[in-house]
């Protein structure tokens, strides 16, 4: 029993298969033309000519629609989206009153940006929050003797808050609507 050398061959490998050939370059298909999209078919968040995923059209029953208000209500007259029946995203409202709001909505309330205008005695215009003035924003009164005062500045809450100019002269402070501290230039 001698350990020589051995002998054995291995077996030729078999032949490799061919590559596919490349395929052909395609031209891609040509973009399709604009067309006016129907009235009824248009993207009713923003009112235009196209369709996309604002979250007001994947919504169920959102639709743009004008809503007069049970005679009982201080609302009279509601112009913009509504989803199950309250007003949300952006519309324009009517109070008995003669005041006018427009801006954005959410679950009926006055949320983001909005303004909101008694004709000749009041206006705000800047953000809200759950139908409470919140953030930054600009108002102006005037009282019953003609008087103006203005001021721009911050809000929490529907109340005065943080830092703003009033009457473009006075930089104040302001704590949930108590007046801190007051610099007159």
């Amino acid at each position: 029993m001698g350990a020589g050398p051995s002998t054995t061959t291995a077996a030729p490998a078999a032949p490799e298969p061919p590559l596919p050939a490349p395929a052909a370059a395609v031209a891609p298909p040509p973009p399709p033309k604009m067309v006016q999209v129907p009235i009824e078919q248009r993207c009713i968040a923003c009112l235009n000519y196209h369709h996309h995923d604002h979250p007001s059209v994947v919504a169920e029953g959102a639709n743009f629609q004008t809503y007069f208000y049970p005679e009982d209500s201080p609302r009279e007259k509601y112009d913009g989206i509504m989803i199950k029946g309250l007003p949300e995203w952006f519309g324009r409202l009517k109070f008995r009153s003669g005041a006018t709001y427009e801006g954005g909505f959410r679950a009926g309330e006055f949320n983001g940006f909005g303004h909101y205008v008694v004709e000749g005695k009041y206006e705000y215009l800047g953000g809200y929050n759950d139908g409470k003035k919140e953030g930054f924003g600009r108002e102006i009164s005037i009282d019953a003797w003609g008087v103006r005062e203005e001021y721009v500045g911050g809000w929490k809450d529907n109340e005065k808050h943080g830092e703003g100019l009033k009457n473009g002269r006075e930089w104040v402070r302001y704590y949930m609507g108590s007046q801190l501290q007051v610099l007159t230039y």
